[in-house]
């Protein structure tokens, strides 16, 4: 009897079981909604240093279908994507002067698609032409999940690289290395003689790219470049720098070119001395690039004269020793005599 019983309530709870499992198969059918349309943001981030001035560029994309893989054990099959089902395959963002990251959107529409599946597509972006900038050069795999639900197609997931973290699957993102170092031109002023409340006109001229634009240490001044007659891009700034003043470039990359030299150099006594990252120069005027690293002209202006009379000065504390030596013999010698 007890056996009997025991067979029978295992056999309810089996049917128990599956009703459950069935139950809540169906409920989750029930919760599922149809995402017809899907919009995915691609980000575009420009990494440059803080005081770095960016010029506006706009940044282009494309987006084609990949390779479609066949089905293994493990994995589903995948199919080229669907170009028709993206609203746009060469979306761009455009970035303002000194804006450093924006934001463009895609939009998916499952209805496009010709069946449930797994669809990739590769989105690239276009390499462009700013001098010092690297463009992200690889292309990242967007898989598009379609579904069926409620006998309509549905976008079940979007997922970059096969990354699976929920909150990061489904992010573009590309960012751009901008490389980039400082021109400084600084001054010292020394000598016995030399004012140390003036200051000299340093003029400052960089050879750049068409839209390049520089920020400065000094707040309110912005250096762009002009075309100029001979057809390349300069920008002209002449600063006034005293003892211990300096004024800073930001942002040159590998193909700007400078010229620094300063206004009435040699001249009312002083000797002017020019060193690049402290290796001694002849000349006043000095150009180069910031190829290897950041960059320092320094300017040191000294105006030294002999004093008259400097000479007995100098001689003054050995002649005293001497006098000195004198006056000491003598009165050693002569309480000699005397003690003789």
């Amino acid at each position: 009897m007890l056996k009997k019983t025991i067979r029978r309530l295992g056999a309810l709870a089996m049917v128990l079981a599956m009703a459950v499992s069935v139950f809540a198969v169906n409920a989750s059918a029930a919760d599922k909604e149809v995402v017809a349309k899907k919009d995915v943001t691609i980000s575009k981030t420009v990494s440059a240093s803080n005081k770095v001035l960016t010029k506006a560029e706009t940044y282009n994309f494309t987006i084609s279908a990949g390779d479609a893989v066949t089905a293994t054990a493990s994995t589903p099959e995948i199919y080229a994507g669907d170009l028709g089902a993206l609203n746009s395959t060469t979306p761009s963002i455009s970035l303002a002067e000194g804006v450093k990251t924006g934001t463009t959107t895609i939009t998916i529409t499952a209805s496009e698609f010709d069946k449930p599946g797994v669809y990739r597509y590769l989105v690239a972006e276009n390499a462009g032409s700013t001098d010092g900038m690297t463009y992200y050069n690889n292309a990242k795999t967007m898989d598009v999940y379609v579904e069926q639900v409620d006998g309509m197609k549905s976008i079940a997931a979007v997922v970059v690289d096969g990354e699976t973290n929920p909150n990061t699957k489904s992010n573009l993102d590309f960012t751009n290395v901008y490389a980039t170092h400082n021109l400084t031109v600084s001054k010292k002023i020394e000598g016995n003689q030399a004012n140390m409340d003036g200051s000299w006109d340093m003029i400052i001229t960089i050879t750049g790219q068409e839209g390049d634009v520089f920020a400065t240490s000094v707040t309110d001044r912005v250096l762009r470049v002009e075309k100029q007659k001979d057809n390349s891009y300069q920008v002209t700034t002449t600063v006034s720098l005293g003892d211990g003043d300096s004024f800073i470039i930001y942002g040159l990359s590998a193909g700007d070119n400078y010229r620094v030299t300063e206004d009435k150099a040699n001249t009312d006594g002083y000797v002017t001395a020019v060193t690049v990252n402290n290796v001694s120069k002849d000349a006043v005027e000095q150009t180069g690039n910031t190829k290897e690293g950041d960059v320092t002209v320094a300017y040191t202006n000294t105006k030294q004269v002999t004093t008259p009379g400097g000479v007995i000065m100098t001689i003054a504390p050995y002649a005293l020793m001497v006098v000195l030596a004198g006056a000491f013999a003598v009165v050693f010698l002569t309480r000699r005599n005397r003690a003789e």
